[in-house]
């Protein structure tokens, strides 16, 4: 079955189908614009028209998301930095993450600060090792012999030796709470 040729954009079709997706998806700025600009392109070199008309549109609108809060870079690294640091991502690793989808390095460095406080790292930690059953989540008789296959596991997750020596050993996260 032969595929069809896709629609060819017009500014208005530009403004509908970006305002369309900044209302489902949560996505920063750049990352929206980098993401129709490579259709724009895309029709730009398949039929030479001139794509003026089109980006202008494309600013035009996310102008229009930011000031109607439907495109909001901080609250898109807010509730990501959130959910990946309860999950048990590494604060550096959620900063990439941010700094990949067009988050300002600033912003994602201030969006986890704010989310994880000063011991973000720790309760990541603690939340990894949880999760992935390591160290003293592991079954008893296992633990001694794991043991170095849970330390790199914790450093390919992103945190530091020391780091990674204290969540295997379970320090009662009560304590690591009061430290905050």
């Amino acid at each position: 079955m032969p595929t069809r040729p896709p629609r060819p954009l017009t500014p208005e079709s530009v403004k509908r189908s970006v305002l369309a997706y900044v209302q489902r998806y949560s996505a920063p700025r750049a990352h929206t614009r980098r993401r129709w600009m490579q259709r724009i392109q895309r029709q730009g070199t398949t039929t030479g028209e001139d794509t003026a008309p089109l980006v202008a549109a494309l600013d035009a609108v996310l102008d229009l998301g930011e000031r109607y809060r439907f495109v909001d870079d901080a609250a898109f690294a807010a509730s990501r930095s959130r959910r990946a640091l309860a999950r048990g991502v590494a604060p550096g690793r959620v900063q990439a993450q941010l700094t990949a989808k067009g988050v300002s390095r600033a912003l994602a460095a201030e969006a986890v600060a704010a989310e994880g406080g000063p011991d973000a790292g720790v309760a990541a930690a603690f939340a990894y090792a949880r999760r992935r059953r390591l160290g003293v989540w592991r079954a008893p008789g296992e633990r001694k012999e794991h043991h170095q296959r849970d330390l790199a596991a914790l450093a390919r997750a992103g945190f530091g030796y020391a780091l990674a020596l204290r969540a295997l050993a379970g320090e009662p996260e009560e304590e690591v709470e009061e430290e905050e």
